[in-house]
């Protein structure tokens, strides 16, 4: 191991975890509504200043070659700020009851979840780094529901092991990608389980596939898994309406195409799947996460 990496992992690593367990714990401490204030109003402020902003300049600029410079910079601004409330409302998610009369979040779809229930099938969903995401799966958990959420394991350990955890409290179980978790999904998928992934991160491995306009590095898991089990995908989309309030919507199942080989079936699932994420950033591009490098080239 290179020094850089050891000084990483015995002072950096720590101390991240150390700001982010005590982060957590004021923001659980504060009312919602203030702890979603104070971490919006946090990341808007320095945000912006971060090199990182700087893709998320550059994807939109390419997602949207008409907008004005002032467009763009407002909506890295409203990225960074809806960032922030999602993070100050992460530690209270476990409080909540979705449908209690004083709820923050209305849900849409409930027929869908009551269906799921009752097929006796396993089911998918999928969903994007929008609003806050993390409101996905509580409906259907909170409704009798168990879904387990796809994880992909952050650099620093401790704070993997610590969101997991978190994760673990708002999820039937929590699967860690990589060679262990794609056992572990295929096992829940045998036994009638329902995975939730996130589907809008490029990845090393994937398949081309087009995403405003131009082509993205797309995972094919979810594909593969609904033609495996024969099992529908569900999208899941969280909207984020006014600073604390929430709309999370489950919608019917995917058409999923009957004809052709099985990779031209993978294709043409992950292009609905694209553009169902591309139609939502669209209609609220200040609530996507626009500073995931998702295009492979800057064509």
């Amino acid at each position: 191991m290179s020094l850089k990496n050891l000084i990483k992992r015995v002072i950096f690593y720590p101390l991240q975890f150390v700001g982010a367990a005590l982060m957590t714990t004021i923001f659980f401490l504060l009312p919602l509504r203030f702890a979603s204030l104070v971490g919006g109003r946090l990341t808007r402020a320095i945000g912006p200043l971060l090199s990182v902003s700087r893709i998320a300049t550059q994807n939109l600029t390419r997602a949207f070659p008409d907008w004005s410079p002032h467009q763009i910079e407002a909506t890295v601004k409203g990225m960074w700020e809806n960032l922030g409330r999602t993070i100050g409302e992460y530690p209270s998610l476990r409080k909540l009851s979705l449908f209690s009369p004083t709820s923050p979040v209305e849900v849409v779809g409930q027929d869908i979840i009551e269906g799921l229930k009752t097929d006796g099938k396993p089911a998918l969903l999928f969903l994007g780094h929008l609003a806050n995401w993390e409101y996905a799966t509580l409906p259907a958990l909170q409704l009798g529901l168990p879904i387990s959420q796809v994880f992909r394991p952050l650099n620093n350990p401790l704070i993997a092991w610590f969101i997991e955890k978190v994760h673990g409290s708002i999820a039937a179980d929590v699967v860690t990608k990589g060679p262990q978790g794609a056992r572990k999904m295929l096992g829940l998928m045998k036994n009638g389980g329902n995975l939730s992934m996130l589907v809008d991160q490029k990845l090393r491995e994937g398949i081309l596939v087009p995403f405003f306009g131009r082509p993205a590095k797309t995972p094919q898991a979810l594909a593969n898994l609904a033609l495996k089990f024969d099992c529908p995908i569900i999208p899941v989309r969280v909207e984020r309406l006014h600073d604390i309030h929430c709309r999370v919507t489950y919608y019917p199942p995917l058409e999923i195409p009957q004809e052709g080989t099985a990779q031209e079936k993978v294709y043409a699932i992950m292009k609905t799947v694209n553009a169902t994420l591309e139609a939502w950033i669209r209609e609220r591009p200040e609530q996507w996460l626009w500073v995931h490098n998702r295009w492979p080239s800057k064509k």
